[in-house]
């Protein structure tokens, strides 16, 4: 089972469901956009702590379309 299982509220429709899902794949898009090559080079330098097989959703052009410094909220 998974760890965070018992965290999901088991009340949500189908509808929030997937919106919770879609919410989540937006925000790990996010986060490769903006650390992936520095992620692939901790994958690299310890591959026994970050199995490859274990991550998922890697683009290859995760990297390509970085805002601008300007164009970040903080």
């Amino acid at each position: 089972m998974n760890p965070l299982a018992p965290l999901v509220p088991r009340l949500w429709t189908p509808e929030e469901a997937l919106a919770a899902v879609t919410m989540l794949n937006t925000a790990v898009d996010a986060i490769w956009q903006v650390h992936g090559e520095a992620m692939v080079g901790a994958v690299a330098d310890d591959p026994d702590r970050w199995p490859l097989d274990r991550l998922v959703n890697i683009e290859e052009d995760a990297m390509e379309d970085l805002p601008a410094d300007e164009d970040l909220p903080y």
